[in-house]
């Protein structure tokens, strides 16, 4: 019965910990928008999923935004447009293929 208990207690603590942790300095909504305003900001993946809502959030925070995708016609008609009405400082498409050692030099 003490076994479960300490794997419990020691459970909890870790899952507390971890949710501080994330909270404190990996949760975009944790960092001051002052911080961010006019940072360059490079998102691959930006044209759908996970990547194209990280464009959104950093949009709203006034951001220089980098949009790097293989689809550059939905990053330009669809991501690139949103992110303008969020209030993105600036928005520049790039055709952009991670799987291509270059392409990932060139990018930065």
């Amino acid at each position: 019965m003490a076994e479960i208990l300490i794997s419990v207690a020691l459970f909890l603590f870790i899952y507390v910990l971890s949710y501080y942790i994330y909270k404190t300095y990996f949760y975009v909504a944790s960092i001051k928008p002052a911080k961010l305003k006019n940072k360059r900001v490079i998102i691959t993946g930006a044209s759908r999923g996970i990547g194209e809502e990280l464009a959104y959030e950093y949009a709203r925070y006034n951001c220089r935004i980098v949009l790097a995708a293989r689809s550059i016609d939905i990053l330009k008609n669809k991501v690139a447009e949103q992110c303008r009405t969020l209030g993105a400082a600036q928005v520049e498409c790039v055709e952009f293929d991670a799987s291509k050692e270059e392409a990932c030099i060139e990018l930065i």
